[in-house]
């Protein structure tokens, strides 16, 4: 029934069905298990707060302040338009990743059978939800940007070659805007396009021309922000948050402790795929193989570029090993389809999907149950909810207003933060709004960072003299407890 055709090995009707119901199948399993849950991940409840204020109208930056280009706030904007809460960045993400894999079948094509290829595609999905992109995660956004400029670039044999570098340095644009880190892989396309130009017989010239020309429209997307914030008169909030508070901050180079250890499936796949690209059958286009272990290379870069390692940067890198790892996966290879089979098994096993299905329902049902309880104690009129360590997610899920703009608990709490990279004091603006006695605080006993000491203390001793104990959630692997003010301190007294 899906017997491939014998000329080009393209599936037939049949096959062609199979591709896109094996890809949906896979998006839809690994996302429904987070679906709904307004606490997936910590980053991007931080994002979609501040997305929808964008929708809204407010402007990042001045009035929600955090370091991530604006492009990737416009993408939860429009989520936010889709659907309130979590729903419509989430669907948002399954387009993505569907376009992700599907894009990395057409680049496993080049190389293997439509079959290995569209397992390749399931692998796609099912790595990039093993690496914390199961709801809304930068990496989800990103990733397929980077895989549809491969996709442009790679091949110098195709036709309408020029058009398509241009548009992938436009994506690659784009893909700025939702993640600095890219940039890496940004310059290694160009460079490779350039080369596959010079190939094609561009003239040095024309080969300058187009690469003025790639410069501008990768800088583009972030040119148009600038400008956006320069008319609005905010354009020195714009430039620190996004391009001077990065280097500000300390502890370069710290790696959290599942950092190696979540890097071994990668490695192992990229490692193994190499070596027998080097002992096994000849690839169908070895120079393709070549540029993909570069694009790797790249990858690699923009997950280790900032100075805290997460375990999710590494979604990043899920694609192009995959492509390195070909050879092994490769069902025509001397082990037929033992390798490919074991491999996206073992990836299934590691998500792990019974486990976070129940894991996502109980924490969801916690975190709803404690924004009920903190609900009647706050409102938007100036009784705002403070966030010091735990999920950004009770802000909306309560209707508070914000105490600060400084919203991301990390911002205020992380010792790693310094008062240079964020403008302010940490000290200061939390003793600012410690003294205003908010009704109702949220903390964690198990921080995600070493903490700032002296924010710690004025927190500790105001809870101690002023708050009792409201209620308990689970996020994560953390326990959330928020605190209400007492009665006699309803006034301020």
């Amino acid at each position: 029934m899906y017997k491939a055709d014998e000329e080009n090995g393209a599936p037939n009707m049949a096959g062609r069905i199979l591709i896109v119901a094996a890809v949906l199948v896979a998006v839809i399993a690994t996302r429904a298990l987070w679906w709904g849950n307004p606490a997936a991940t910590t980053d991007e409840q931080l994002y979609a707060l501040i997305g929808s204020a964008l929708a809204e109208g407010s402007l990042p930056y001045t009035e929600l302040w955090d370091r991530k280009p604006f492009g990737l706030f416009a993408i939860f904007a429009a989520g936010d338009w889709i659907a309130a809460g979590p729903y419509g960045f989430q669907l948002l993400a399954g387009v993505f990743t569907a376009l992700g894999a599907w894009l990395t079948y057409l680049l496993a094509r080049k190389q293997v059978d439509w079959l290995t290829a569209t397992a390749a595609a399931v692998l796609y999905v099912v790595l990039i939800s093993l690496y914390g992109g199961y709801s809304g995660q930068s990496e989800v956004f990103h990733a397929p940007m980077m895989v549809a400029m491969a996709w442009l670039v790679l091949d110098g044999s195709a036709s309408h070659y020029s058009r398509r570098t241009l548009a992938a340095m436009l994506i690659g644009g784009l893909a700025l805007q939702v993640k600095y880190t890219v940039l890496p892989q940004c310059l290694f396309f160009g460079f490779i396009a350039l080369w596959q130009l010079y190939k094609h017989g561009f003239a040095w010239p024309r080969i300058i021309a187009m690469a003025v020309g790639f410069a501008i429209l990768g800088l583009l997307p972030t040119a148009l922000v600038g400008l956006i914030y320069w008319h609005a008169g905010a354009f020195d909030v714009w430039w620190f948050a996004n391009f001077e508070s990065f280097f500000e901050r300390s502890g370069a180079g710290r790696f959290l402790p599942n950092v190696t250890t979540g890097l071994l499936p990668l490695a192992g796949l990229g490692i193994a795929g190499l070596y027998l690209a080097f002992r096994g059958k000849p690839l169908r286009d070895p120079l393709l193989y070549t540029l993909s272990l570069g694009w790797a290379a790249a990858a690699f870069a923009s997950a280790f570029l900032p100075g805290t390692v997460y375990l999710y940067y590494f979604g990043a890198i899920v694609a192009p090993m995959i492509l390195v790892a070909l050879p092994l996966l490769d069902r025509k290879g001397p082990a037929k389809a033992v390798p490919l089979v074991f491999i996206v098994a073992a990836s299934i096993w590691l998500l792990g999907p019974v486990a976070d299905w129940k894991t996502s329902r109980e924490e969801a049902a916690s975190l709803k149950a404690l924004a009920q309880d903190i609900d009647p104690l706050v409102d938007q009129e100036g009784n705002c909810l403070w966030v010091h360590d735990g999920p950004t997610a009770l802000y909306s899920m309560t209707d508070s207003c914000l105490p600060t703009r400084f919203i991301y608990p990390d911002h205020l709490n992380n010792a790693l933060e310094t008062d240079a990279a964020l403008g302010i004091s940490q000290l200061a603006e939390a003793q600012r709004i410690l003294g205003g006695l908010p009704p109702v605080i949220v903390v964690s006993p198990r921080p995600f960072t070493r903490q700032n000491d002296d924010v710690l203390y004025a927190l500790r001793d105001t809870l101690e003299q002023h708050y009792e104990e409201l209620g308990k959630a689970r996020s994560g692997y953390r326990t959330i407890i928020a605190f209400r003010r007492r009665p006699q301190n309803q006034e301020g007294g």
